[in-house]
């Protein structure tokens, strides 16, 4: 590894609970990513549906009034 890429920190000096608080803190939380990742999965799929019927109906209208 290079040496401008090498971490500063002294990792030595860190004891045990030091390591699993700072592994908790940096892991996600299940429950509460999975749901969230969910629900706007969900949101954009409505919001892609709707978006592509407002346009398809839009140029219908448009080609219904440009041949009347």
């Amino acid at each position: 590894m290079a040496k401008k890429h090498e971490s500063k920190w002294n990792i030595e000096d860190l004891n045990e609970e030091e390591i699993c608080a700072a592994i908790h803190y940096l892991e996600s939380d299940p429950k509460t990513t999975n749901k969230e990742s969910d629900d706007a999965a969900n949101d954009d799929g409505w919001a892609l549906a709707i978006s592509v019927i407002f346009v398809v109906l839009m140029f219908g209208l448009g080609f219904i009034l440009f041949y009347w």
